[in-house]
């Protein structure tokens, strides 16, 4: 059942953070509304994570911390599992060498309240910033709603966004990983709810990032090396769903570099777009030489 005395789970997933998680910690103390919970996921950290956050545990009196630690198993594993633990009704990713700006919670609450009755809308999107002034890329699109898909390619929006989710969506749309890989790109579940769903927009910077040697963004070949099945399947899905032929060959090409890559057979009979493939296996042949190769 949803926790109705509050309306909002911050969840982090974490590994081998505990030199930085402080700042988030930190951030979260500072936050003008205190209406959320702290969901932390360690995926097997073997620093002192632990620790640390147990002592916060102790000492927090202005917000819950729920803390749960599993093998390790990768990032969007750890999200399914917050994601069925989480029992508020919006949920909110931040990652643990990230932090929100002090008005983070109040803006995400007052924005809900004003749309929380529409069955259409299955989130907020935000801004990303460098600080508190300057985005990681474009504003927002003046207009009160759109999917993630229309942002990139129908407004042109460029860069990184802070997506809150009402939890009840995110548990129809899980992950799924091919075996043995930990990896898949989160817009594997995201463009899944475009297809039902729109997102309220909110024009202001209200997460923080850091990209960190040890993070993600800085490991993005070694990711798609090691998980090219799960890639495969998420350019797949990417190219029917993009709203124009040019997103549409690029995902396709994407998912033909990667297949030669593990030198899958059968490429183009298995894209699920014959035509489409055969477009876009030319394109596919320069990125697998110029990535992959």
């Amino acid at each position: 059942m949803a926790n109705k005395s509050i309306p909002l789970t911050i969840f982090t997933p974490t590994y081998n953070r505990g030199y930085i998680l402080p700042e988030l910690y930190n951030s979260l103390r500072n936050q003008t509304c205190k209406e959320f919970q702290w969901l932390i996921i360690d995926d097997g950290s073997n620093d002192n994570t632990e620790n640390l956050v147990k002592l916060w545990q102790a000492e927090e009196r202005l917000f819950a911390i729920k803390y749960i630690k599993q093998e390790n198993a990768g990032k969007q594993m750890a999200h399914n599992r917050a994601v069925q633990e989480c029992d508020t009704e919006l949920f909110f990713c931040v990652d643990s060498d990230d932090k929100l700006t002090s008005d983070a919670v109040a803006i995400i609450l007052d924005k809900w309240k004003l749309n929380c009755e529409n069955t259409n809308v299955a989130g907020i999107i935000a801004l990303r910033g460098k600080d508190n002034e300057t985005p990681l890329g474009t504003y927002l699109p003046k207009c009160s709603t759109a999917t993630l898909i229309s942002l990139y390619q129908k407004y042109a929006f460029k860069g990184d966004t802070a997506l809150i989710y009402k939890t009840s969506v995110l548990r129809k749309y899980p992950f799924r990983l091919f075996n043995g890989e930990k990896f898949i790109g989160e817009n594997y579940v995201y463009d899944q709810i475009d297809q039902e769903y729109t997102m309220i927009l909110e024009n202001k910077i209200i997460y923080i990032c850091s990209y960190l040697e040890d993070g993600y963004t800085k490991s993005t070949q070694k990711l798609l090396r090691n998980n090219p099945y799960s890639y495969m399947a998420l350019k797949k899905q990417a190219a029917q769903y993009s709203l124009n032929l040019k997103y549409k060959v690029r995902n396709m090409a994407g998912d033909i570099a990667m297949g030669l890559a593990v030198r899958e057979k059968h490429l183009v009979k298995n894209s699920g777009n014959r035509g489409l493939a055969l477009i876009s296996f030319p394109f596919g042949v320069i990125i697998w030489k110029v990535r992959f190769k």
